[in-house]
């Protein structure tokens, strides 16, 4: 599948928030949420290079923030090396600013490697992390069917 990206569906410079999907589908099966039932426990992602050729354009296009749209950004190792990118771009263009995303729940270590990447001085400014908090309680582990993440 083409990338809307870098294939001509945006006009240059006309846009100023992106929201990029580097995969689709979630490992998970909460019962608060329907994306891992909808996709049958898969993810599916796009290719490295399509990935990192949509980063550039978006930050050569001067978009002011991303939302990166995966169920859960920092699941996979390559996320890491992807943000590497993203904040390599944005030192070199000067956009994006800001990038949001939803973390990965099941890879604290990951998470915190991946908001250190910008750097101090730029980690509080590019680097939003939308944390998925959830109580560590019995009965709500039970009631939403998400108490075994530890496979992931």
């Amino acid at each position: 599948m083409p990338s809307p990206v870098t294939s001509g569906v945006f006009e240059e410079g006309r846009y100023t928030t992106a929201i990029l999907e580097t995969n689709r589908g979630c490992p998970f099966s909460c019962g608060f949420c329907f994306w891992g039932a909808a996709t049958n426990d898969k993810v599916h992602k796009f290719e490295d290079r399509r990935v990192r050729d949509d980063i550039t354009w978006i930050s050569k296009n001067n978009f002011v923030s991303i939302f990166i749209a995966d169920a859960s950004w920092g699941m996979a190792p390559r996320d890491v090396e992807l943000t590497r990118h993203l904040v390599k771009c944005s030192e070199e263009n000067g956009y994006p600013v800001m990038v949001a995303m939803a973390a990965a729940k099941n890879k604290p270590d990951r998470m915190a490697e991946i908001t250190e990447i910008p750097g101090p001085r730029r980690c509080s400014g590019l680097m939003r992390c939308v944390w998925w908090a959830r109580s560590l309680g019995a009965g709500c582990q039970t009631s939403t069917t998400s108490d075994d993440l530890s496979g992931l």
